[in-house]
């Protein structure tokens, strides 16, 4: 049983392995040394060239179960030009380390047209391309497009050793059939290969995927891809270091010597290019670049190809600058390319440099964003027969900065004109929002009978209401004391026309003078003397405040400012008494006055029982930034004052906390 019955297994294996072995070169032979003996080398790698009729296929994996759109590389290349991400994860067939090797011949699952001719086989040529026409290629000195030898398409022709069986080099050249954006491909993929003679101190990743019609992007059914590429010339094609010598090719040949496409040939370090005519290129114009076209059809024209074009859709903000550039190369190196542009917004200058005979063609378009979302449209157009166009297009958003409202848009809504007495409404009519705090921006108003003019704080959206609904909202109105305008008292204009009931309005000129206009109400007064805090400060005030409580006394009155803060200000830190005052029957802080305050002002705090008081001020980051109060006090109202001389500019938080109540104001300190 045991051993014996594994022995037809293990024939078949050995089988496999010899058929696998058939198919590659037998590079295992000694070599003569490319040094010493150059031209026995090049003919010892020219006897090891081979035909497909004596080969022994290696069909590729099947499709994989996810589209390779989807697909992400665990170990690999993904990026750049490549369409299609490479992971050796058992998906796809690699084949065995060779130099000058192939997979032999295998069906493709589709017909494959290359410039009239329809195939329907393949085979996978180590050194950079894919072949037709039941042929496989070790053809490892390149030549260029056209020529009527080779039915190829070569994403990089050269000559690529992934070194023998044994060693350490770990370039890879596998293939597969897959599907992309939902449509059956054939890819064939180069990992990280390096050239001959097993130097693998520069290394190439490419691939090629061909399909069934012009399903690949642009409406193609070829597209070279490429990551990092390093060299060009192996050492027997006259190569030294990777460079000189026979130049690599890039393009597809049908093999009639007319129909072609060329990139170019390359020879050289660097990134200098001038078309698939004209000099020999540096490789690294090939870095991330990616080239589709298509083959379908029976013309030998190929329509221009797109060598350089922004990767992803632009996306700035009004009033960025936007540049960008689009390139195309006629694949026939006797051919030159038209540009010609369509819906290229006003704001953006396109200048078009039309090429030379296998020359590039360069549009350079710049200008200033506009807010909107553009599709520009870039032409190349050949002069083959018939001419042919390929249009690459450049999308760009462009985000407008949201529109600001201005004082201006800002009305009483229905609520206020209504005449609410609990309320003042304000709308904003204008297109864009509004920062209130940042604004300045005050507005007049009959608040429960009282004529106000008073800031307003927070923000406000466009088409949105805010509602100030009781005295603490509004921050320069206390007690239902009239505020009239800074501005318009400074210029001379009268003061309002006083209800019945107006018992006193005050005008903060900065820090100048606060004047005080008394009238006698009795059932009201009293209680707007105790609610408006600076009034509490000042004996004379407090005075006027009890005779007028009495219906006695007459006004106006004025206050100046310095009397005024002298007496708010005695205290640097610590809670001051008012005295007569009711006693409190809950925690509360009082608006700061004033709001927004320059260099100081000062809060009330209400306590109902005897308790340990803290009240902080916080940064807009919750930073402790000052202590306005922190021990323990009797029930009454105290006074604190705020030293605002060292605060940033900015918006504050005064929290006060005695037990489980907490309470807090917000302060804006301006300079």
């Amino acid at each position: 049983g045991g051993r014996l019955s594994r022995l037809p297994l293990l024939l078949t294996m050995l089988a496999l392995l010899a058929s696998v072995f058939l198919a590659l070169p037998a590079t295992a032979q000694q070599a003569p040394d490319p040094n010493t003996d150059p031209e026995g080398y090049e003919l010892w790698k020219l006897s090891l060239s081979r035909t497909a009729e004596t080969l022994s296929p290696q069909a590729p994996a099947a499709p994989s179960a996810r589209d390779a759109s989807d697909d992400v590389a665990a170990h690999g290349s993904s990026g750049g030009g490549l369409l299609i991400p490479y992971m050796n994860d058992g998906s796809w067939t690699v084949l065995p380390k060779n130099d000058d090797g192939f997979s032999g011949v295998f069906p493709l699952p589709f017909g494959f047209e290359l410039y009239g001719s329809v195939y329907n086989d393949i085979c996978v040529n180590n050194n950079g391309n894919v072949s037709f026409n039941n042929d496989c290629y070790s053809t490892f000195t390149p030549n260029g497009f056209p020529d009527n030898t080779f039915v190829m398409v070569a994403p990089f022709w050269g000559d690529v050793d992934t070194c023998d069986p044994g060693d350490d080099c770990t370039g890879e050249v596998a293939y597969k059939e897959t599907t992309l954006d939902g449509q059956t491909v054939f890819v064939a993929h180069w990992e990280e290969v390096g050239f001959f003679f097993e130097n693998e101190s520069l290394r190439n990743t490419f691939q090629v995927i061909i399909a069934d019609g012009p399903t690949l992007p642009g409406g193609n059914n070829v597209c070279f891809g490429y990551e990092d590429m390093q060299w060009t010339t192996g050492d027997a094609s006259g190569g030294t270091g990777g460079f000189g010598g026979s130049p690599a090719t890039v393009g597809a040949n049908a093999g009639d010597g007319t129909s072609f496409f060329q990139v170019g040939r390359f020879d050289q370090p660097g990134t200098a290019y001038d078309g698939p005519g004209g000099e020999n290129d540096g490789v690294s114009f090939l870095d991330g670049q990616q080239f589709c076209f298509n083959t379908g059809g029976d013309t030998g024209n190929v329509p221009p190809v797109i060598s350089a074009a922004p990767g992803a859709p632009i996306s700035v903000m009004e009033g960025n600058p936007v540049n960008f550039t689009v390139s195309f190369i006629p694949p026939e190196s006797d051919q030159t390319v038209t540009l010609s542009t369509d819906a290229v917004p006003a704001w953006l200058n396109c200048t078009l440099t039309d090429s030379t005979p296998g020359g590039s063609a360069t549009a350079n378009c710049s200008g200033t964003a506009s807010a909107g979302s553009y599709n520009v449209e870039i032409i190349g157009t050949d002069d083959g027969m018939p001419p042919l166009s390929t249009s690459a297009f450049v999308e760009i958003e462009v985000e407008g900065d949201e529109p600001e409202a201005t004082c201006e848009d800002l009305i009483l809504s229905d609520v206020a004109a209504a005449g609410d007495g609990n309320a003042i409404a304000i709308r904003n009519t204008g297109l864009g929002s509004i920062d209130l705090d940042a604004s300045g921006c005050s507005l007049a108003a009959t608040y429960q009978n009282v004529y106000v003019s008073f800031d307003l704080f927070g923000d406000l959206a466009s088409g949105e209401e805010t509602v100030y609904s009781d005295f603490g909202q509004i921050r320069s109105v206390f007690g239902g004391l009239a505020i009239l305008d800074r501005d318009a008292v400074m210029t001379g204009t009268s003061i309002p026309t006083i209800q019945p009931n107006i018992i006193a309005s005050l005008v903060y000129l900065g820090n100048d003078v606060i004047y005080g206009f008394f009238h006698r109400n009795e059932a009201i007064f009293q209680a707007q003397c105790d609610d408006f805090s600076p009034m509490r400060y000042h004996p004379f005030a407090q005075s006027q405040c009890a005779a007028l409580a009495r219906g006695e006394g007459d006004g106006p009155v004025a206050i100046t400012h310095a009397d005024l803060t002298e007496a708010m200000f005695t205290a640097e830190r610590g809670a001051t008494a008012v005295e007569g005052a009711a006693l409190p029957t809950a925690f509360g802080l009082s608006a700061a006055y004033p709001n927004p305050m320059t260099e100081r002002g000062s809060l009330t705090v209400d306590v109902p029982e005897a308790a340990s008081v803290r009240v902080i001020v916080y940064d807009v980051l919750g930073r402790a930034v000052a202590t306005l109060l922190d021990e323990t006090v009797e029930a009454g109202r105290y006074a604190v004052s705020l030293d605002a001389s060292s605060l940033a500019p900015g918006t504050y938080l005064v929290r006060l906390a005695a037990g489980s109540a907490v309470a807090t104001q917000r302060v804006t300190v301006v300079r």
